[in-house]
């Protein structure tokens, strides 16, 4: 397929970007100057998802742009901070996997935060819910901590990746592959344990508002699928590879694909799920439509008056040349 090509998949990543940018623009304005007093509550923790989406999104699709080799722990960053900053795989890696986490810990915090000033606000939660916010961001910042300081020499790594898949691209065999790791006993458990705990915690805390209020539960349900699609997708097809063995560079690169559009997926489901949001969005279209309308009238009328100038003058030389064309004629005859 076209996306085991490396310049296709860069061009497909650099597109998201490209799209994703003004969209988590209009999120932040939103966010901080359109929320009303009576969301005050959920501003910060909204805009603490917020900033980790775009950041998360950014380091896929421009920063690192990873270009991984699955069922291999190995890979290559072909972005900005490899091509213009020559930042070591390793910090890119670690970088990657620690914002991985990080993000669906921040979309815990947004459910949880609601679930608390709802209804948990006059009870012991109120402390016990400080201990797991800490214990989560702990977890998602060290988790792969091990893997990163137990990375293995990489030219005896390199020989082991080669055997593992003797069918890669000679394209990507001329890329300066790093390998993360060749033992899987310190990456895969402490990932996909990362991966049920935050998805056990989201789903605890939904069902906690859908007791209470099943309205409520209507507008999680969105922020649930968004998890599940950034969580369960990617890591299923990881799991499948390594255990299978199967290697397919379209199905890692259509993996990193899927996973960089969940900012923008993330930022439309917030902007249409609340109302002040929605209505900001509206009013600014409008704005912008009436806007360019009135560039339009603008440019239309400019060009009437232009006309209306310069219209008599350019009759009057006309005529003069004629009569000047009839009298050489005449004389000439």
């Amino acid at each position: 397929m076209m996306l085991a090509e490396l310049d296709i998949f860069k061009t497909c990543l650099h597109t998201i970007t490209v799209i994703a940018f003004p969209l988590h623009v209009l999120g932040c304005y939103c966010i901080l100057f359109k929320t009303p007093n009576t969301l005050s509550s959920v501003k910060w923790p909204l805009f603490n998802l917020h900033f980790w989406s775009m950041l998360f999104d950014w380091s896929i699709t421009i920063l690192t742009v990873p270009v991984l080799l699955f069922p291999a722990l190995a890979g290559c960053p072909a972005g900005v901070l490899t091509i213009l900053f020559n930042v070591p795989a390793v910090v890119q890696t670690y970088s990657v996997l620690t914002m991985c986490i990080v993000l669906p810990t921040a979309i815990i915090s947004v459910i949880e935060n609601r679930y608390y000033q709802l209804y948990a606000k006059n009870s012991r939660w109120s402390y016990y819910r400080k201990v797991l916010y800490a214990i989560n961001y702990f977890l998602s910042f060290s988790f792969c901590i091990p893997s990163v300081l137990t990375v293995p020499e990489q030219s005896e790594a390199l020989k082991i990746v080669y055997q593992q898949i003797p069918s890669l691209p000679d394209e990507i065999r001329s890329l300066p592959i790093f390998v993360f790791a060749t033992d899987y006993r310190y990456f895969i458990p402490a990932f996909y344990f990362m991966c049920a705990l935050c998805l056990t915690e989201a789903i605890i805390f939904v069902v906690l508002l859908y007791r209470n209020m099943k309205h409520t539960f209507a507008r999680s349900r969105s922020t649930i699928v968004v998890l599940s699609f950034h969580l369960v997708l990617p890591a299923f097809y990881i799991l499948f590879s390594v255990l299978l063995d199967y290697y397919n560079q379209s199905g890692n690169s259509m993996i990193f694909i899927l996973t960089g559009l969940h900012g923008i997926s993330s930022t439309v489901i917030m902007l249409w799920a609340h109302k002040p949001y929605r209505l900001a969005c509206v009013d600014l279209w409008r704005n912008c439509r009436s806007l360019f309308k009135s560039q339009v009238h603008r440019g239309l009328s400019v060009t009437d008056v232009s006309q209306d100038a310069y219209g008599p003058r350019r009759n009057y030389m006309w005529v003069r040349m004629r009569s000047v064309t009839d009298r050489l004629s005449n004389g000439l005859m």
